[in-house]
């Protein structure tokens, strides 16, 4: 019987995964972009929310800005589990066609997220992972789609309280 090699070859990238590396790669970049365009949009819709309000002493652009933090939060929780089984799956994918290369694109992307859905990818039990990977989704928030929108409601809730019942401002 033949010795074993020491350093056996990866398999080869066949055209199914080669698209499915390339096309989970561009829905993560897809969607990092989205997360970012949506905090650029809300945020200036909410500053230009306080504005009028500040402007006119109507409170009802205020709390439609605070609606819409709202709603930034809820939508970046989507967006934010749907990239975390595409991390997973391209870590899958590099781990398969590339086992010892330590700088392929998810290996050295500096993101808490694929840090942690790195360590649970290399856990052996399969229904183990899933169920850590499904946990992760709920668990810890961003900071751009969760905390940020988060003390801004916050403070401007605590603003409109205060020129509504202080101050005297009318709702409408």
């Amino acid at each position: 019987m033949p010795p074993a090699d020491p350093n056996p070859e990866p398999p080869k990238l066949d055209d199914y995964h080669k698209w499915e590396m390339q096309t989970v790669i561009e829905r993560i970049n897809s969607f990092e972009n989205m997360r970012f365009q949506m905090a650029s949009f809300f945020v200036t819709f909410n500053i230009t929310g306080v504005g009028i309000t500040l402007t006119t002493r109507i409170l009802v652009p205020l709390f439609l800005s605070i609606l819409f933090f709202l709603i930034l939060i809820i939508m970046d929780f989507r967006v934010r589990r749907t990239l975390i089984f595409y991390y997973y799956r391209g870590l899958m994918l590099q781990k398969r066609f590339a086992p010892g290369d330590n700088e392929t694109f998810l290996k050295i992307l500096p993101n808490s997220m694929v840090r942690r859905v790195r360590r649970i990818s290399e856990e052996v039990d399969m229904g183990q992972r899933y169920r850590r990977l499904r946990r992760l989704a709920y668990l810890p928030p961003s900071t751009l789609g969760f905390w940020s929108p988060l003390v801004g409601l916050i403070f401007e809730l605590a603003l409109g309280l205060v020129l509504w019942r202080v101050v005297g401002w009318p709702v409408f």
